[in-house]
């Protein structure tokens, strides 16, 4: 006669392991991958950043800085040093556009920028890169696999894991350890990164740069 362990112990179906497991991971891999080539081929190059920005910035920085670090420096440097930032403040040194238009002047509009508009195009095609694929993935994954349990965890969780883990599946008894068909989703969306990693680099495997947000990696001077 069976124990009351033994009646609630669940046994996975091979089948699903080789059938929905490893083909949502090979294809949300697969999909990570053809997203990063075609963001590459549509936004193009990572402009760098122009000088003067990343000096005015860094002048920004310094006055930051002197500020916070004020009582670790004698009175008389930081007088000297804020009487420097304060002279060249006003005098826009640091200014990337020096013509740019004074306080109580009306900016210009920004949509008569070049630069803001390439920008705001560029965000644009990222978002869209990043988006469809995902509402495609989710809708197969839905439509196919809708409240399959893949995959049971080797270690032990409490109940707060219990609505992270078994998305779709609506089963009070069920133990917290075993993981729904779109909880493995959204598990891979952010574990897959150090795959990613290794198939495109260190920079590019980097799950924000999968989702749109590029990093430079090359020296700015």
């Amino acid at each position: 006669m069976a124990t009351l362990g033994e009646a609630k112990q669940m046994i996975l179906d091979p089948a699903i392991r080789d059938w929905v497991l490893l083909p949502i991971m090979v294809v949300m891999l697969l999909v990570g991958v053809l997203r990063h080539h075609i963001t590459v081929l549509i936004t193009g190059t990572p402009k760098k950043p122009q000088l003067k920005a990343v000096r005015e910035s860094k002048a920004l920085m310094r006055g930051s800085q002197l500020r916070a670090f004020r009582n670790a420096i004698p009175p008389h440097a930081f007088a000297s040093r804020k009487a420097f930032l304060t002279e060249a403040y006003d005098q826009g040194k640091y200014l990337k556009n020096p013509n740019a238009p004074k306080e109580g002047v009306p900016a210009p509009n920004p949509m008569t920028d070049p630069d803001m508009m390439e920008g705001m195009m560029e965000g644009m095609k990222k978002q869209v890169t990043n988006m469809v694929p995902q509402m495609l993935i989710m809708g197969w994954i839905n439509f196919f696999f809708q409240g399959f349990v893949v995959i049971k965890l080797p270690f032990p969780l409490t109940l707060r894991f219990k609505s992270m883990l078994q998305s779709g599946v609506d089963t009070r008894d069920m133990d917290v350890t075993w993981v729904s068909s779109l909880s493995w989703y959204f598990l891979n969306l952010f574990g897959l990164s150090s795959v990613f990693t290794l198939i495109l680099g260190d920079n590019n495997g980097n799950i924000l740069y999968i989702l749109g947000l590029h990093h430079y990696n090359e020296p700015i001077y």
